[in-house]
């Protein structure tokens, strides 16, 4: 990861497929994309520091997406946690488009997400334990186009 962060300043998508957990890894090389737009992950474990470091790092990121897929059923569990979303919430505010898949995600994350968030306009919560009846979903519905 620091090899490529070292030489790709330039960087504006990023996609980490199958890289296991980059707890320190893109901690660490995030100041090193300034230009980042979109950020996706597929089967990588990736913590709120490594969210919050991005979000911070990379102020022009537009698109994430954060896919734990078999990594999250074979680690520790599907147990509610909203560490990540939280930290998505309060370190990336000019999102327009999220992808969480089969994340542990509760209504209390992504309720956060949307008051976080403003701006997205796509939002995908496939096989996540969402509750989307009531004022949740219709704030889904207003918020979202």
């Amino acid at each position: 990861m620091l090899n490529l962060s070292n030489r790709s300043s330039h960087l504006r998508h990023l996609r980490l497929v199958e890289c296991g957990n980059i707890v320190g890894g893109l901690t660490a090389t995030s100041k090193n994309f300034p230009l980042l737009e979109e950020l996706h992950t597929h089967l990588t474990l990736i913590t709120k520091e490594n969210i919050e470091s991005v979000g911070r790092d990379c102020s022009l990121l537009k698109s994430v997406t954060l896919n734990a897929g078999l990594c999250t059923l074979l680690g520790d569990s599907l147990s509610p946690d909203d560490g990540q979303r939280l930290s998505i919430a309060t370190s990336m505010p000019e999102l327009l488009n999220l992808s969480l898949i089969l994340n542990p995600l509760t209504n209390v994350g992504l309720q956060a997400i949307l008051e976080g968030c403003p701006y997205l306009v796509s939002l995908d919560l496939r096989l996540c334990n969402i509750d989307l009846e009531g004022d949740l979903g219709r704030r889904c519905r207003l918020h979202i186009k």
